[in-house]
């Protein structure tokens, strides 16, 4: 396994990554690809210290792939007997990905409402806030796409095109084939397939009543100098929580996506606690749960 230290670099830094091995002492080829080799280099490796670093490049951006082949030579203190040989030369081998140069096109999206529970039928005031994380000015006629929709239908699919810096900054394939002949020196046991998925899934919660899911959507929500707007959002019946989601556009460089929740509720609230399924002949109790959703005492009668 090779565990970067943290998925996103920056032209300049210095990336390092943890090297998971079985040998206490290996020499490591280390390459850095995409779409053919880049760079590469022998490094030693050893138990005691496990981890690579890896001078980050300009022409590494928008990703790279890291790829580790830890080689161990012989073990001259273990000796091989009729049946195994624990000392024969071995090798593993790892690859893992990280991003490069996306703070110079990444928007910092802030979204926060006037207070964070409504009741049904009011409206939201959404404010929000673009920058650009590398600290330059806001681009002229930046502007802002704003939904807000139904947690409930996100719970069924969530909806990854809100990510537009993801989208943009698209990842690069890999491109490059890993071969050596050490499988025809070094003997390896081969225990048939594993971590397979093992498939499945499907909802968490029961069906929901239908209702509208999407409170608002405006496809241009234009910023003023310093980087604000604000909205107006209408409510709907649902007692639900809603997610407003902002996604940020400044020039054709900078991107960005923000998000908050809120929640809607009634003063007074009639749930019902019946069986799911009954069949003929079954006998229960139906009983019902009446909330108070204020800070309130209430007098009611049922």
């Amino acid at each position: 396994d090779i565990i970067p230290e943290k998925k996103v670099y920056e032209s300049g830094e210095t990336a390092k990554f943890q090297i998971r091995m079985p040998f206490k002492n290996a020499i490591a080829l280390v390459s850095v690809d995409r779409e053919g080799v880049i760079d590469y280099y022998i490094k030693q490796i050893s138990s005691a210290n496990p981890t690579i670093e890896v001078p980050v490049k300009p022409n590494y951006a928008q990703n790279v792939f890291v790829s580790v082949l830890a080689v161990r030579g012989r073990v001259g203190d273990i000796k091989p007997t009729a049946m195994v040989d624990l000392g024969r030369p071995s090798y593993r081998f790892g690859i893992a990905a990280i991003k490069v140069g996306w703070k110079t096109h990444e928007l910092k999206v802030s979204v926060k409402t006037d207070r964070p529970m409504f009741k049904i039928r009011e409206k939201a005031t959404v404010s929000i806030h673009v920058k650009p994380v590398d600290g330059s000015p806001l681009p002229v006629n930046s502007d802002v796409a704003l939904v807000a929709v139904d947690e409930g239908l996100l719970e069924l699919m969530p909806n990854n095109t809100w990510e537009l810096l993801r989208a943009m900054m698209n990842e690069r394939g890999l491109e490059v084939n890993t071969s050596t002949a050490q499988m025809q020196v070094v003997g390896r046991r081969h225990y048939g397939l594993k971590a397979l998925p093992p498939g499945g899934g499907g909802g968490k919660d029961s069906s929901r009543e239908l209702f509208d899911t999407l409170l608002l959507w405006k496809g241009s929500v234009k910023l003023n100098a310093s980087g604000q707007a604000e909205v107006q959002v209408p409510l709907n019946d649902s007692l639900t929580r809603f997610k407003i989601i902002a996604i940020a556009t400044g020039g054709e460089k900078y991107f960005g996506t923000g998000s908050t929740s809120i929640r809607t509720t009634q003063d007074l609230m009639l749930l019902p606690g019946l069986p799911q399924l009954a069949r003929e002949g079954d006998l229960f109790n139906p009983s019902f749960t009446v909330r108070n959703a204020t800070d309130k005492s209430m007098k009611v009668e049922v």
